[in-house]
C-alpha cells in the first residue's frame, strides 16, 4: 500500500463575513486564483484575491461603500483576467474599479453625481483586451454611452440626450470589433450604429 499525500492551504477570515465569487486566473499565471467578497465591523469590507500557487493573498479595499463585481475578464490585454467592481459612497460618489490583480493596482473611472450602468464587457476596437460599456445619465436630460478603454485608462464619450434603446453589441460591419446598435425615436423609430473603433456614429437600417 502507498500513502497519499497531498497539500492543504488554509486561508483564515477571522471576525468577519465572507462569500467566495469565483475561481479565475487573475495574474497570468499557472492556476486560477479564489476571488473573496468579505466585510466586517465599522464598514470595512472589501475583496481578496488568494493566490494559492505562491500561498499569499492580495486584499483591495472598499471601506465605507457599497460594490460589487460585474464581471472578471480582460480588459488590458495582457495575461490574467481583471475584476470589474460597481461602487457606491456618500453625496452621488459613485463609479468602477478595474483591479488589475497581476499588479496589484486598480484604475478607477468616477461617474460621480451620475446614474450608470454596465451594459456589457466586450471588444469594440479590434485590439487586446474587452472594452466596458456604460450606459449613464445625468440631469436636465443629459445621457449617453461611454466605452472605457482599460487597455489605455481612456474613455469615449457618446452624448445621445435622447431616449434609447440598446439593440445589439455584436460585429456589424465585418471588421475586427463590435458595434454598439441602439434605436431611438424621431417622428419614428431611428436607428444608430457607434462604431468605436472609429469614434463614430453612423445611421442604420435595424438592430
Amino acid at each position: 500500500m502507498h500513502g497519499c499525500t497531498g497539500r492543504t492551504s488554509f486561508y483564515a477570515y477571522y471576525g468577519v463575513s465572507f462569500s467566495l465569487s469565483s475561481a479565475e486566473d487573475t495574474d497570468g499565471q499557472p492556476g486560477a486564483e479564489i476571488i473573496v467578497l468579505w466585510a466586517g465591523a465599522n464598514g470595512a469590507n472589501g475583496i481578496s484575491v488568494i493566490h494559492d500557487r505562491t500561498g499569499t493573498t492580495k486584499t483591495y479595499n472598499y471601506q465605507g461603500l457599497q460594490f460589487s463585481i460585474n464581471s472578471v475578464t480582460d480588459t488590458d490585454g495582457q495575461p490574467g483576467a481583471e475584476i470589474v467592481v460597481l461602487w457606491a459612497g456618500d453625496l452621488g460618489a459613485n463609479g468602477i474599479d478595474v483591479i488589475h490583480d497581476r499588479t496589484g493596482t486598480t484604475k478607477r473611472y468616477s461617474y460621480q453625481g451620475l446614474q450608470f450602468s454596465i451594459n456589457s464587457v466586450t471588444d469594440t476596437d479590434g485590439q487586446p483586451g474587452a472594452e466596458i460599456i456604460v450606459l449613464w445619465a445625468g440631469d436636465l436630460g443629459a445621457n449617453g454611452i461611454n466605452v472605457i478603454h482599460d487597455r489605455t485608462g481612456t474613455t469615449n464619450t457618446y452624448t445621445l440626450n435622447t431616449t434609447f434603446t440598446i439593440g445589439g453589441v455584436r460585429d456589424y460591419d465585418g471588421i475586427a470589433g463590435a458595434e454598439i446598435c441602439y434605436s431611438w425615436f424621431s417622428g419614428n423609430t431611428r436607428y444608430s450604429l457607434i462604431v468605436d473603433r472609429l469614434r463614430r456614429i453612423v445611421a442604420t437600417t435595424g438592430c
